[in-house]
């Protein structure tokens, strides 16, 4: 994981902000503008002065040319709670092979790609002063499958040794994802913004409940999809034994271009139905191929798709 990263990215990352629908109330101030009132620098506005209001506040200047006393009003700085959902399910660890089983190429993993998304987002967060949590996505409560990493740069290498932390924490081979994001929605006191990153390829067929479950409890929701290319066009024909990622069985199929066909409209159907999803509950959501240029991606296409400004 350390070599991720070079200097000069870094530097380009710190030029990011993650973006929020919601404003969250913070116990420190942060590199971030709130819509709330508060008194950092920043001027917003003028209200009418009420007995009580802070004299210092008063605006001696616009009192001479209206005769009328106006309070100045500030943007409140507030840190972001922000909370990055790494799914760690088997399916994420699937790489394409041949009919003997190597592997096709070297592109990395939809996990290992994920696991670097969320190196960067941490580190965007934490070069902003937001309050950063690194959470392995699972079913189960296990203890340990959380980092609070708090606030600043200076807490970056925990990020990177946590992500490198896989093998303990690959106990199950599936992730009911409802479940899991209700688990952790449940869990957490201070709500903030969650950024799901996962193939979303849930074992029983959806996760929407699941976010909506988030969004209903004051979370606001990004979600980034990463998927393989062979899993978008697979190339494989003739006789097949397919294995299901997630320990669900084998099923012998006879692949003609005809049957591709089929799995191409359901496998776009269903892409098209999580993009709708997004645009109806005004969810931030992109999509992600692992054979994509990594800093293009992070740099280009998270601002693209209203993830960062």
């Amino acid at each position: 994981m350390t070599g991720f990263f070079d200097t000069s990215f870094l530097a380009r990352l710190e030029q990011l902000a993650l973006l929020s629908r919601r404003s969250f109330g913070g116990q420190q101030r942060a590199e971030r503008r709130s819509r709330r009132r508060g008194s950092s620098l920043e001027f917003a506005d003028y209200r009418d002065y009420t007995p009580g209001d802070d004299l210092r506040r008063l605006d001696w200047n616009l009192y001479g040319r209206l005769d009328r006393f106006y309070v100045k009003l500030f943007e409140e700085e507030e840190e972001l709670p922000i909370h990055i959902l790494v799914d760690d399910s088997a399916s994420m660890r699937w790489r394409p092979t041949d009919e003997r089983g190597r592997t096709l190429d070297s592109r990395p993993s939809k996990f290992d790609l994920a696991r670097r998304l969320a190196a960067a987002l941490a580190y965007i967060g934490l070069a902003h002063l937001d309050h950063v949590h690194l959470h392995w996505l699972s079913t189960d409560a296990n203890i340990g499958r959380a980092l609070d990493l708090g606030r600043g740069k200076a807490q970056f290498h925990r990020a990177l040794e946590f992500l490198a932390r896989t093998d303990e924490f690959n106990g199950a081979s599936s992730v009911d994802l409802n479940r899991a994001l209700r688990r952790f929605g449940g869990s957490v006191r201070r709500r903030g913004l969650v950024v799901l990153i996962s193939d979303l390829l849930d074992p029983d067929g959806e996760f929407f409940e699941g976010v909506e479950f988030l969004l209903y409890h004051g979370f606001d929701v990004q979600l980034i999809q990463v998927l393989d290319p062979a899993e978008l066009r697979p190339a494989l024909l003739g006789d097949l034994r397919l294995a299901e990622a997630e320990g669900r069985g084998r099923l012998d199929v006879t692949a003609d271009e005809s049957m591709l066909r089929e799995y191409g409209r359901a496998i776009e159907a269903f892409l098209e139905q999580i993009e709708r999803f997004a645009r109806q509950r005004r969810i931030a959501y992109l999509r992600g191929l692992t054979d994509v240029s990594f800093e293009d991606f992070t740099l280009r296409a998270l601002r693209q798709a209203g993830l960062v400004k």
